[in-house]
């Protein structure tokens, strides 16, 4: 059975617009932060299981789920 030249173009246009759209894209997305405003910050000193929580002029530490008061 042969392959007729409408098929070949047919199929070769498919490959070229396949891998047009492959190689468009990025792999990896572009990373954004969480706070767009940046006053807002979490840390966590090394060997500790608290995480501080930082907003604007306002410091907290935070231990299993449970959070002192802002101050």
């Amino acid at each position: 059975m042969q392959i007729d030249t409408y098929t070949k173009v047919v199929l070769t246009v498919i490959a070229i617009g396949v891998g047009l759209l492959v190689f468009d894209q990025k792999p990896v997305k572009d990373a954004q932060a969480a706070n767009a405003s940046g006053d807002y910050m979490l840390s966590q000193i090394e060997g500790s299981l608290g995480v501080w929580h930082m907003d604007g002029n306002r410091v907290r530490y935070c231990y299993q789920n449970n959070c002192n008061p802002w101050k």
